[in-house]
């Protein structure tokens, strides 16, 4: 019977391929949370999250924990927005100073949590089955296809935004706004917005009533129960549209080809 650090992928066995390749591991202290703490994240662990290049995680995990507060979500989606913006040359930043800059926003983010955050983070342990690197490679592939896709593109948060930047850049260099769906926020009844609208380094509420378009596609890293699908559906169709959005995975069935 496997372990739990095998099951979680610390330990299980690598092809001759797959070593041949440098993988990035958890910290220590992350892997304790994952096992004897079911899998709630602090502070400590986001940054040593930072300081271990998975910063692109630690932005996933700081923007789950402002869900409830989506004033600073917005805040600190839109320093991400500025950070891939190109310049008027068509510059983008190089990887280093992406994760630096991302590693930034992580600290703002959590300037503005709790003293004390319990931030699920079961989806590293979901991530590291197949390998880190792996799914941010297939979050790149996929960033680059939806951006010249010639449907607006809808991100479901807060599953997607582990690969975040890689969408924000690849639709900021082809011009096309990119749209963030969140269901913790639209199922909320006190709430007016839905998620946000990013376009052109700035990053605007996207209001429960916007108008539907016919042509969008609905993004999603897996489809486990269908319960985030038909909860999107039910909301896409509550706003009076006649069509609802094609829907498109990064794995399982539903992959087409990612």
């Amino acid at each position: 019977m496997k372990g739990f650090g095998e099951r979680l992928g610390f330990g299980k066995p690598k092809s001759q391929n797959e070593r041949a390749a440098p993988e990035r591991n958890l910290p220590s202290d992350v892997r304790y949370a994952l096992q004897y703490r079911q899998a709630r994240i602090g502070t400590a662990e986001l940054r040593d999250l930072i300081n271990n290049r998975f910063e692109r995680e630690a932005l996933y995990l700081t923007l789950k924990a402002h869900a409830e507060n989506p004033e600073v979500q917005r805040s600190l989606i839109e320093e991400l927005a500025k950070l891939v913006q190109p310049t008027e040359s068509g510059d983008t930043p190089t990887e280093q100073e992406m994760r630096n800059g991302i590693a930034a926003i992580v600290e703002h983010g959590i300037e503005e949590l709790p003293a004390e955050p319990e931030i699920k983070g079961a989806k590293l342990a979901q991530l590291s089955r197949q390998g880190f690197d792996f799914w941010q490679q297939r979050h790149a592939k996929a960033a680059e296809k939806y951006a010249v896709d010639p449907d607006d593109t809808f991100l479901v948060g807060h599953s997607m935004f582990v690969g975040l930047s890689e969408y924000m850049s690849a639709h900021a260099k082809q011009g096309k706004p990119l749209h963030l769906l969140i269901p913790a926020i639209f199922t909320d009844d006190s709430k007016d917005i839905c998620g946000y609208r990013i376009e052109g380094g700035s990053v605007e509420d996207l209001p429960k009533d916007f108008e539907r378009d016919t042509h969008a596609v609905v993004i999603d890293d897996v489809s486990n129960t269908g319960d985030t699908r038909r909860s999107i559906e039910a909301f896409w169709s509550a706003g009076g549209a006649h069509e609802l959005p094609r829907f498109e995975y990064l794995s399982g069935d539903q992959s087409k080809g990612l």
